[in-house]
């Protein structure tokens, strides 16, 4: 009888994850980069991007979204910025206006009111991805199955698209580590319906418990989302180091003479 039911929740759980769009970070930043759902651990020496990329359920099409990040050890790296992708995926011949991802984008390459980076705080991201109302100039469309051919970061092997990467300075000493979480943003994320409800949302681990777009913004993850170390440069990168400062300062040593 215990076998039953342990099997039964496992069923049911494999079900509910079987529904949900996934988003985790990634060190790939390519298409065709080989990327898979991952909850990456990631030695670092100095600054860097990692990459959010996304699956929406099947079917589904994402048209908002909203996004935060946060690190959980202050002093180990500092987020310095985001950049969310927002191409252009075709053309309304009868309206005369592109269709985009996005009509607003929000992330640290825009302007205010849609700037987005770390405030007082380095240790946390708030509210960037991308939303459309009016299709006044553009007409956002989202990101879903009707883009898989028109939309240039698709990544047809994984079925994800690219959505953005964040940017990260390393203020920490070797040995400091962080774990970094995604969450469902304060404006949430709908669907085409302009639903939240309806989607739920597995960060990272494809194994952790999906989280709904409406009842769970600004919830972490059952685990980690990816993991950052410091790290002590290897000798031999040490030496060509060195060795690059010795031929620079002989060179103009040479030019001097």
């Amino acid at each position: 009888m215990r076998k039953v039911l342990a099997l039964t929740i496992v069923l049911a759980f494999l079900h509910v994850n079987a529904h949900a769009t996934n988003i985790w970070l990634s060190t790939v930043g390519a298409v065709g980069g080989g990327v898979t759902i991952e909850a990456p651990a990631v030695e670092v020496m100095d600054s860097g991007e990692l990459f959010i990329w996304a699956r929406p359920d099947e079917g589904q099409t994402l048209l908002n979204i909203s996004l935060n990040l946060r690190t959980t050890t202050q002093g180990a790296i500092d987020l310095t910025g985001v950049s969310v992708l927002n191409p252009v995926v075709g053309a309304s011949t009868a309206l005369g206006k592109d269709y985009v991802r996005y009509e607003y984008r929000l992330d640290s390459d825009a302007e205010l009111p849609y700037w987005v980076a770390p405030k007082s705080n380095p240790s946390r991201l708030d509210g960037f991805g991308g939303y459309s109302v009016f299709g006044l100039d553009v007409i956002g469309v989202g990101f879903g199955p009707n883009t898989v051919a028109t939309d240039p970061w698709f990544d047809a092997a994984a079925n994800a698209w690219l959505v953005g990467s964040v940017s990260y300075d390393v203020t920490g000493a070797p040995g400091a580590t962080t774990e970094l979480f995604l969450q469902i943003g304060a404006q949430g994320i709908t669907d085409t319906n302009l639903n939240s409800p309806t989607v739920n949302i597995v960060f990272g681990n494809s194994s952790d418990p999906p989280l709904n777009a409406e009842a769970n913004r600004g919830v972490n993850s059952a685990t980690a989302d990816a993991t950052i170390m410091v790290v002590i440069p290897e000798p031999s990168a040490v030496v060509l180091a060195v060795l690059g400062m010795l031929g620079l300062a002989a060179h103009g040593l040479g030019r001097r003479r």
